[in-house]
């Protein structure tokens, strides 16, 4: 995003941060306690998204992963990371993750929740696949 692209929103993590908890709480809301727990996302206390981030003076970039689906055998395979945030207590990776698939109605409806929350806060426009693959070509980073 280009600075100034949401009015009073600043290229700092944490204000990035909270910006999405608002946007993604318009989607989530209806399907459980949604919220930005420190970095991740979660209903109660059960994390189902991660994201990063790339910030420089004038834009931002948030790139979100949402844990549709898991086999639980190879979650049984993970060991729990040495840095975790607080709100997992040392949980195993069975009791501190859940899958999205069990809270929303299907992924077809979850994408078009989350497209039309954004046809709301943005002017959407649809381009070929062309188009995207030459504009994701730019880079639009260096010297900003």
């Amino acid at each position: 995003m280009q600075e100034g692209a949401i009015p009073d929103l600043e290229c700092f993590p944490v204000p990035v941060m909270r910006w999405t908890e608002q946007f993604y709480n318009q989607v989530f809301q209806q399907h459980g306690d949604f919220r930005l727990q420190e970095h991740d996302y979660v209903f109660g206390d059960h994390k189902f998204g991660g994201n990063a981030q790339a910030i420089t003076s004038k834009r931002w970039l948030h790139h979100t992963s949402f844990l549709w689906d898991y086999d639980t055998e190879n979650m049984l395979a993970l060991r729990n990371p040495t840095k975790q945030p607080k709100y997992r207590e040392g949980r195993d990776h069975q009791s501190f993750l859940v899958k999205l698939k069990d809270y929303v109605q299907s992924r077809q409806q979850f994408l078009q929740d989350l497209l039309d929350n954004a046809a709301r806060q943005f002017d959407l426009e649809e381009v070929s696949l062309e188009e995207a693959s030459e504009a994701l070509s730019k880079d639009y980073i260096r010297g900003n």
